[in-house]
C-alpha cells in the first residue's frame, strides 16, 4: 500500500474512533469507489476521497459528526500533500539516469 492510503487509513481510524479493521475496510471500500489503486494512491487523490465520498460512509457506519470527520481526514491529507510537495521524490533521485549526472557522467 502506499504511504498516503497507509495515512488515510490511520486518520479514519483516529478520527472517527474506528478499529483499524473497520477503518481499512472503509478506506478500501471508498478507494475502490473512486477507481483507484491503494498501491499507487497519492495524498491528493486521497484528499479528494475524503472530501467527496467519506462522509457518506461514515454515516452508514453511523458514526456521528460524519461530516466533521471527514473535513479533519481531508485537512490531514491536504497537509501531507504539501510536505509530499515538498520533499524531493526519492524515486526521481534514484533514477540511474539522475544517479550518472550526479556522478558527472553521462546519461
Amino acid at each position: 500500500m502506499s504511504q498516503a492510503y497507509d495515512e488515510f487509513c490511520r486518520q479514519i481510524e483516529t478520527c472517527a474512533s474506528l478499529t483499524d479493521l473497520q477503518a481499512m475496510g472503509t478506506a478500501r471500500i471508498l478507494v475502490k469507489e473512486a477507481g483507484l489503486d491503494a498501491k499507487t494512491a497519492t495524498p491528493a487523490q486521497l484528499a479528494v476521497v475524503a472530501s467527496k465520498l467519506l462522509a457518506r460512509q461514515l454515516e452508514v457506519l453511523g458514526v456521528a459528526g460524519s461530516a466533521g470527520v471527514a473535513a479533519k481526514v481531508h485537512a490531514a491529507l491536504t497537509a501531507l500533500t504539501a510536505l509530499t510537495a515538498l520533499a524531493p521524490s526519492s524515486a526521481a533521485s534514484s533514477a540511474p539516469e539522475a544517479v550518472f549526472r550526479r556522478l558527472g557522467g553521462t546519461a
